[in-house]
């Protein structure tokens, strides 16, 4: 019993300590002490809003000026300033692209220098002319036409959306100036259809043909594509023979193909006044043409060729060597040949010469031999 009594009066204690601390606990007011309410959860953020603003911190660390670049609005060559920092002095650019965001038509001197020439030619003057004049003035998707050296059919030039990563170099005289003409970015096409994108519907298919063969002609031999030789003697027998023609063309057609060794001698027997310029690839005759030296001057008679423009080619060669040639306009009045060696009665059909004074002359009337004859 006694330990019971013990253990009421230690509760009894332990209770009235208890009251004890709930007096000391003020009292509670409702309208001071309101219960704070919890914070929403955070809204996560996407993945663009996050690239957003951690762009928005870079760039409000940046403190450099931005590039100012002034636009043309005007279709014009005049030289303007672009202006990239403070740091770097202004340079001078020339305006290439019109406000409707084309570029003007340019190409390079070496074209340049081939269209000057045919400019002076009846079949490709037009067509000539057209590429002169609106040199800078058209609006064109491409431009910076250039030559493409191992090949007369197309040109190489530069597409709109390909123009702005070109950089600019120096040339010889100090400018900066693009990197137009030499870089990788180039492509190629064929100059007719180059030219009836420049130009549609404005020239016929006709002009068109007549300028390519004109402009193929001059560009293999500006370029060295065509290298025309001069042969005589029995040469002239060897490239006569049909094993080394390549074929194809008024060559292929020739009647004095596999001409014998006694019909060519009036051409083996006399080699200071007939020669033969012949033009061959890979060991195969394309082109060729007699050359007689004359009373008058060195003539280039009727050109047999495997291709149209290999006839341009000859007759530019006759040019530069300042020779007469056969449908030249004027054509020559008279033409007289003094042969070394009489001719025998078997001579090799002729084009424009006939065979007199009993086989020790050869002469031509007006461009045209008296009796018709064709090689």
């Amino acid at each position: 019993m006694g330990t019971i009594k013990k253990f009421d009066k230690y509760i009894k204690e332990e209770v009235d300590s208890w009251d004890d601390m709930i007096d000391d606990i003020p009292d509670f007011d409702e309208e001071s002490e309101k219960p704070k309410k919890r914070p929403a959860p955070r809204k996560k953020q996407t993945r663009v809003e996050t690239l957003k603003k951690r762009q928005d911190r870079v760039n409000s660390f940046v403190t450099k000026k931005k590039p100012k670049v002034k636009i043309p609005t005007e279709e014009t060559t005049e030289e303007t300033t672009e202006e990239i920092s403070d740091d770097t002095k202004p340079k001078k650019k020339k305006l290439v692209r019109s406000e409707e965001g084309n570029i003007k038509l340019r190409y390079a001197a070496k074209f340049r220098k081939i269209l000057k020439i045919l400019q002076t030619r009846k079949d490709s003057k037009k067509i000539s002319d057209k590429f002169i004049d609106d040199f800078r003035k058209l609006d064109c998707d491409i431009s910076f036409f250039n030559l493409v050296e191992d090949n007369s059919e197309q040109l190489s030039y530069l597409p709109r959306n390909r123009i702005m990563g070109i950089k600019r170099v120096k040339n010889k005289k100090g400018r900066m100036v693009l990197k137009s003409y030499d870089n990788n970015q180039r492509q190629q096409m064929r100059i007719g259809r180059i030219i009836n994108r420049l130009w549609p519907n404005e020239f016929t298919a006709r002009e068109v043909e007549l300028f390519v063969n004109e402009f193929k002609g001059e560009h293999d031999m500006i370029t060295g594509n065509i290298n025309i030789q001069l042969v005589q003697g029995d040469d002239i027998y060897k490239w006569y023979q049909g094993k080394m023609y390549a074929g194809g063309g008024s060559l292929g057609q020739s009647c004095m193909k596999n001409m014998g060794k006694a019909q060519a001698a009036m051409y083996t027997e006399n080699p200071n006044q007939i020669r033969m310029a012949i033009y061959t690839r890979a060991g195969k005759l394309e082109a060729r043409a007699i050359v007689w030296t004359t009373d008058r001057g060195i003539f280039m008679d009727r050109i047999y060729y495997t291709k149209d423009h290999l006839t341009n080619a000859f007759r530019r060669y006759a040019e530069r060597n300042g020779w007469m040639y056969k449908n030249q306009e004027p054509e020559p009045e008279r033409l007289t040949v003094r042969l070394e060696h009489r001719v025998r009665l078997n001579n090799p059909y002729l084009d424009t010469f006939a065979v007199t004074n009993n086989g020790t002359r050869a002469e031509a009337f007006g461009g045209r031999g008296r009796g018709g004859f064709h090689h």
